[in-house]
């Protein structure tokens, strides 16, 4: 069983339900043979409800995006306190499982149809995404919870979650799971292509790229975008690779970054050399991402590579790290670049996924030792 503090946090997220259950409650007083027409209202009103619980939850992702942040990442670049910090997550992933129980119920009672079920699958999915909810789901959340539920997540816990997965195969294998297991075949064959998943991203860069602005710096930003990619990529240890290590951006073990970060980046970025920077800003000017190419053109297969690429964490799923992205790429083409290739640190797992999902494929494993 969860421990007292997991409970109280079971308990605080139930709350978030309570009116839904009562819509369903209501539902099935009124609900008599003959009556369709208030069957419909009914299971109407109710599926509403969860649709505006589901919200709250949204808002409070988006109030303690900190928190979400790190469980994905387990990055904690402003040494908030582990506590609050785990306390945020767990009351966010408890808030979700509330919503799934609902769900469920809801589907077994015809509430929700397979169509409307399978965004619900998703969203299962994306909660299975994160690494520290894998990691808690047995020890701190199951106890709570039916038992469709139970199969459903222990399910999803047990999929390859492995750093080089395509996330569209483990999505599809989640959803054949799911299928089994309530025995529905329009959910066991739902599937979500790769395309679908560019097109969802490209939609997002629309918005995104509709309040930005794009440019290319070759120096004369320097100092602006080196502090930048210092408050940033300096606070995640996770995107630390070996072409950092080769640059001397790390100490000796390769496991941090140097102190100065920013005055070395500002020396490259003053004199990039064959490099390019793309710069991405606000509509208050400030700079919200970059992306640096090195084309490389004189061998016998011309290609380009993007040394760094950082978006501000507060800006992240909205698009602009696929409109940096894409951007970069068809700078590489206009080039006359064939490839393009870029590098991700070892546990950077949604940099991986993110790669991914732009079409990138991972084609090698590169291997170090320190020599004393």
């Amino acid at each position: 069983m969860a421990d007292g503090g997991n409970w109280d946090l079971a308990i605080n997220g139930l709350t978030l339900v309570t009116g839904i259950a009562g819509g369903v409650l209501s539902y099935f007083l009124l609900s008599k043979p003959g009556k369709e027409r208030e069957e419909r209202l009914e299971k109407s009103a109710a599926y509403l409800q969860l649709e505006l619980a589901s919200i709250e939850v949204f808002k409070y992702k988006a109030a303690c995006w900190y928190s979400i942040d790190w469980a994905m990442t387990g990055e904690n670049p402003e040494k908030r306190a582990p506590g609050q910090i785990r306390e945020e997550a767990d009351q966010y992933f408890y808030q979700c499982l509330n919503l799934f129980e609902i769900a469920s119920r809801f589907r077994k009672e015809g509430v929700i149809v397979p169509e409307i079920y399978a965004s619900w699958v998703a969203w299962f999915f994306e909660t299975l995404e994160f690494p520290y909810f894998r990691e808690q789901w047995a020890e701190a959340y199951r106890d709570n919870y039916t038992q469709e539920v139970r199969e459903i997540f222990d399910a999803g816990v047990k999929l390859r979650w492995r750093a080089n997965e395509n996330p569209n195969v483990l999505r599809e294998a989640f959803y054949a799971e799911v299928g089994d297991i309530i025995e529905c075949d329009e959910i066991r064959h739902w599937r979500v292509a790769v395309p679908h998943a560019a097109e969802t991203e490209a939609r997002r860069s629309e918005i995104a790229v509709s309040g930005l602005a794009f440019s290319w710096d070759r120096g004369s930003c320097a100092a602006e975008a080196a502090a930048f990619a210092a408050r940033v990529i300096g606070a995640q240890p996770s995107y630390i690779s070996h072409g950092e290590i080769q640059c001397g951006l790390t100490t000796p073990d390769g496991a941090h970054w140097i102190e100065g970060l920013e005055r070395r980046y500002s020396a490259d970025f003053t004199s990039p050399g064959d490099r390019e920077m793309l710069i991405a800003r606000d509509s208050h000017g400030a700079i919200v991402g970059i992306g640096i190419l090195h084309p490389e053109l004189d061998g016998p297969v011309r290609y380009g590579v993007v040394e760094d690429m950082a978006v501000d964490p507060k800006s992240r799923s909205g698009g602009i790290g696929h409109a940096l992205l894409e951007r970069l790429v068809e700078r590489a083409r206009e080039s006359g670049c064939a490839w393009v290739f870029l590098e991700s640190g070892l546990v950077n797992e949604a940099a991986h996924r993110f790669f991914e999902r732009e079409g990138f494929r991972m084609t090698s494993h590169v291997f170090a030792r320190r020599l004393d």
